[in-house]
């Protein structure tokens, strides 16, 4: 089992909305074959069932390692048809999925360990995933040239979530993180209405402990069609880097 991260095992011998008591997930897919939540799998809101990605009809991206900001409704709880709806991420996301999925590659067994250049490493890693992230309109916009400074900004900005180098006696450019934990997310609150769609977005809810009730933002959409769009997975990586990328026990 990874020391950084929680393993969730499916097992087809358990129906879909049996639950085990000891991780309190259901655990069943589509297939019936085991896999890590963080391993490109979603989650049912509904019944809580972790999903492959390879078992997903409603991906028009291919799922980041870690990333859990969808909002995912499996067919057995949506009357037969998924509903997928991505949702908003911030720099401080980003950057957190970035440093999380640079300390699963083989770059951590270099000699600055779980620290990463936020120029030569980290920024590399946000802009070839770019697409990937599906940012919000606001977020889309910025120009690859201002990319870096965001990155910075939310690195000094977060000092809960986020270590400096310097910290180790390290190059005040190194960055990792103070948990070794993917990005969370809030807890979501649907309606109980079936089927699960666009029309009532208005309706759902985050909540936890801190927060009060508040809307989950319209949801937006990447058009994959305009002129020059390149899928990242499909596209050659930059040699010096991201070759090396390891995630999950699976290299890219």
């Amino acid at each position: 089992m990874d020391q950084f991260c929680p393993e969730f095992f499916l097992d087809s011998s358990i129906s879909h909305r049996e639950t085990v008591p000891s991780i309190n997930i259901v655990i069943q897919c589509f297939c019936g074959k085991s896999g890590n939540w963080y391993d490109r799998m979603l989650e049912c809101q509904r019944c809580k069932c972790w999903f492959h990605e390879t078992c997903l009809g409603c991906l028009h991206y291919k799922l980041i390692c870690g990333d859990r900001f969808y909002l995912y409704v499996c067919e057995y709880c949506n009357s037969g048809s998924e509903f997928l709806h991505r949702l908003p991420l911030n720099w401080e996301n980003i950057v957190h999925l970035a440093i999380w999925n640079l300390s699963k590659s083989r770059i951590s067994m270099g000699k600055n360990g779980q620290y990463f250049e936020y120029k030569e490493q980290i920024t590399l890693w946000v802009n070839h995933y770019w697409e990937l992230l599906q940012c919000p309109p606001e977020l889309k916009s910025i120009p690859i040239k201002d990319r870096t400074q965001c990155i910075l900004l939310a690195l000094n900005g977060n000092s809960t979530k986020f270590k400096c180098g310097r910290e180790a006696r390290k190059k005040n450019s190194l960055w990792g993180l103070r948990y070794t934990d993917p990005p969370s997310v809030l807890e979501i609150i649907l309606p109980p209405e079936s089927p699960f769609t666009e029309t009532l977005m208005h309706r759902i809810r985050y909540c936890d402990r801190t927060t009060e009730f508040c809307p989950i933002p319209k949801s937006f959409k990447i058009d994959t069609g305009l002129p020059g769009y390149v899928d990242p997975t499909e596209s050659p990586i930059i040699e010096s880097v991201m070759h090396s990328i390891r995630y999950c026990e699976r290299t890219t």
